[in-house]
């Protein structure tokens, strides 16, 4: 009785079992054995191709997969083709009865026709759907016949016990498929494999174990009869023809409503709202195709007939830009379907591996790095960006040949971003190097794709975001009033009102912004990291942060320091400085919660003055800019610190900045330039500050603009400059604030230790 026929242990390309049972009930299969003359084989193969095929799939038809016999009737053909229900096999043949092209082709078949039959069969519920148009290189049909009283039994055993051993020792039928006839009912099933010596071996190691011998006494107590076919595909059938997409006459209910290619090879496809308008697509690579992210709208066996029919290659390994609640079913379908490999970011396979009886994690690969993920003929990079746009990991796929980019979560491009569990800041920097690679096309993870300026607008939606809740924060005004304040511009939008930021994305970028979370992103620097830190505490009313970091940021950038921008003044602490090796203040020392003036208060505390005295006489830099030594504490320590105090300034005008010093390291490389910014007039204590700079307005008024001082065993810089992005852009501002932080933090010295360091050996020396 040859009833253990295995599949391919080396891939597996068989569907799911039913994972929604009223779909699976409604839709039929269509069997039809034909049987070709002898000597007209090649005529009926071309007709089959270029206008039977043509003609079915236009009907509605999905082909399973259409064979001629390997060992039996070597005239037969057998194929098989899948339908919502008998509806839409009825309307199928209406729109076939209707179309002269069908006439034509049966009149130029039947000739070539020995005999036919046909019959119809449905997937008994707890089966396995098979495969769509992906034929394997051997295929067994074998038919087992049951008499009516033993049928319920006889499933309850397959669908149950008898499947779950076929696949426990590596065999993957598709079915049970059932049709009645007269007082038997006839039961088939399709296995799938690479090679007859596979399917030996396999029947054999599985006879010889208990399960295998349990299997063929349980079968054998209801089957009277077994019947087998090995089918190989028919030639073609071997590759589903390029561009080809099923229709369905008179209906709107198509796999993938909304796809089209987006480069010569890649595709694109999206779903419904339902699914948060999420995208998916897929490359044609040189032996295979290569998936990118699963496909959330639609069965796994319809998106992957499409995918080969599109390219004609089988798909072989998944990319996953970020892992979502419920992927688990679609994963281990496409698994089954074939997929050999995923590949994705160490934070979404970590999720993805999550729970036990998932995926196995031989297959599911992290690439914690860029890494080329194409062959000779495509050129595909994998760009994981954890913990940016989403806690469940996200990653964007470059195809820098085709100029296109698959971005993931990290583009959302029409329904709401939602903003929990990313880091903002990070994801703003992420999109400016998305942007630097040029694509043309760009996919986002969720929405309508488009071209480069869905990166832009992303980055700025974000921006504008955080500069507003930071904005809002630096002045301290009431955490109640943040929804009513915040009011991002339009062109930020997409699908208004639909892609508005909640209350809850605000609370978001709120808590990211203030204590706890503020200045390091609830992650300090650790001892590790050799890079220098900056605590960069800047925003006040007169100055929104929005434009000072966008100022400062490049600054960063070219001495290698890591920034931790904060709007929080309450984030200046002793703590916090521990932690860094350089200060970096512009802002006033006022807050103004509200319009009022009694509401205004200077926030700098007395604990804060002390903290950042200690901080800068024990070794660390401080970088005073512009309006940094306005509205402090009077005669507090912080000012004396600094060496001069703030008294107003003039206009908003040109004025000459002119270098007194030209020798020192801060003023190195920098001329006498032009700038539009507010010229401020501070006293300074000749005796303890060395001057650099000057500001010359054109009715001649004079006011230090820059000087310098070594407090204790730290350094110390004030630039008066810096209003205006003008001001703060301008190439030897720029200029200027390179060489002070680099000055500040001693660069050109090595190993310069930090604060906590020169702390700690302090309180080691002995007294002397």
């Amino acid at each position: 009785m040859a009833v253990l026929i295995p599949t391919s242990r080396g891939e597996n390309q068989q569907a799911p079992p039913n994972s929604a049972p009223g779909a699976e009930a409604s839709r039929v299969y269509g069997e039809w054995r034909i049987r070709i003359r002898p000597d007209q084989g090649p005529a009926y193969n071309r007709l089959i191709e270029q206008s039977g095929l043509p003609l079915f799939r236009a009907a509605g038809g999905r082909m399973v997969g259409w064979w001629t016999t390997l060992i039996g009737d070597l005239y037969e053909h057998v194929t098989i083709w899948e339908y919502d229900g008998m509806a839409a096999f009825e309307r199928a043949i209406q729109f076939l009865s209707k179309d002269p092209a069908f006439a034509r082709f049966v009149a130029a078949r039947d000739p070539l026709l020995a005999g036919e039959e046909s019959r119809f069969l449905r997937l008994a519920p707890g089966g396995a759907r098979p495969a769509l148009s992906e034929p394997a290189p051997f295929v067994v049909h074998e038919l087992h016949r049951v008499p009516l009283a033993r049928r319920d039994a006889y499933l309850a055993f397959m669908t149950g016990r008898g499947l779950e051993l076929l696949r426990s020792h590596g065999f993957r039928p598709a079915g049970p498929l059932v049709v009645d006839v007269g007082r038997w009912t006839e039961v088939t099933y399709l296995f799938r494999f690479d090679s007859l010596a596979e399917r030996e071996q396999g029947m054999a190691q599985f006879a010889a174990t208990a399960d295998g011998r349990a299997y063929v006494q349980k079968v054998g107590e209801f089957v009277e009869d077994v019947a087998t076919r090995l089918l190989v595909p028919a030639p073609f059938a071997r590759a589903a023809p390029a561009g080809e997409t099923p229709a369905k006459p008179g209906a709107t209910t198509g796999s993938l409503p909304h796809r089209e290619p987006v480069a010569p090879g890649v595709y694109a496809a999206g779903f419904s709202d339902r699914h948060r308008s999420a995208n998916c697509g897929w490359v044609a690579l040189r032996e295979e195709t290569l998936l990118i992210d699963v496909p959330r709208g639609s069965p796994v066996p319809d998106f992957l007939a499409l995918v080969a029919a599109t390219t004609g290659k089988p798909a072989r390994t998944l990319v996953l830009t970020h892992a979502q609640d419920g992927d688990s079913p679609l994963l281990r379908s496409l698994v089954e379907q074939g997929i050999r490999r995923i590949l994705t970011s160490p934070e979404a396979r970590a999720r993805l591996l999550a729970h036990p009886g998932g995926l196995d994690p031989a297959i599911v690969r992290a690439l914690p790095d860029r890494t080329p993920i194409g062959d000779d003929s495509v050129a595909v990079d994998f760009l994981p960006m954890d913990h940016v746009a989403a806690e469940t990991g996200a990653a964007a796929v470059s195809l820098p040949g085709r100029a296109v980019l698959f971005t993931g979560p990290m583009v959302v491009n029409g329904p709401r971003a939602p903003l929990a569990g990313s880091d903002t800041a990070r994801w703003v920097a992420a999109l400016r190097r998305l942007e630097g690679l040029a694509p043309v096309q760009v996919v986002p993870g969720f929405g309508s794709w488009g071209g480069p300026e869905l990166l832009a607008r992303q980055r700025r939606f974000l921006a504008e975001l955080r500069r507003q809740v930071g904005y809002h924060i630096a002045q301290g005004r009431p955490h109640a009033e943040l929804a009513d304040q915040v009011r991002l511009p339009a062109d930020c939008f997409v699908w208004m009102p639909y892609d508005t930021p909640t209350a809850e994305d605000l609370e978001h970028v709120y808590r990211e912004l203030t204590i706890p979370m503020a200045p390091f992103h609830g992650v300090a620097p650790t001892p590790s990291d050799q890079r220098p830190q900056a605590l960069v505490l800047i925003g006040d009313q007169p100055h929104e942060p929005g434009h000072l970091e966008e100022g400062l940021q490049p600054v960063f950038d070219a001495t290698g320091v890591v920034p931790h921008f904060t709007v929080d003044v309450r984030a200046l602490t002793a703590e916090n400085l521990a932690r860094v090796q350089l200060l970096v203040i512009l802002r006033d020392g006022l807050q103004r919660p509200q319009r009022a003036p009694s509401t205004h208060f200077l926030w700098m505390t007395p604990e804060q003055q002390r903290a950042v005295v200690r901080f800068v006489e024990g070794g660390g830099g401080f970088l005073n800019l512009h309006n940094a030594m306005g509205l402090y504490p009077p005669r507090g320590p912080y000012l004396e610190l600094v060496g001069g105090r703030y008294i107003g300034h003039g206009p908003l005008e040109r004025f000459r900045v002119e270098v007194v010093d030209p020798d020192h390291p801060v003023t190195r490389g920098v001329r006498a330039f032009f700038v539009a910014d507010e010229q401020h007039t501070p006293p300074y204590d000749e005796g303890r500050v060395h001057l650099l700079l000057r500001n010359r307005s054109d009715d001649g008024k004079v006011a230090a603009a820059g000087w310098v001082r070594e407090p204790g065993r730290g350094r110390l810089c004030h630039l008066a400059n810096g209003h205006t992005r003008e001001a703060l852009l301008h190439p030897m501002y720029q200029q200027l604030l390179r060489n002070a932080v680099r000055w500040c933090l001693r660069l050109e010295d090595s190993g310069a230790p930090t604060h906590a360091a020169i702390e700690e050996s302090s309180r080691r020396r002995p007294a002397s």
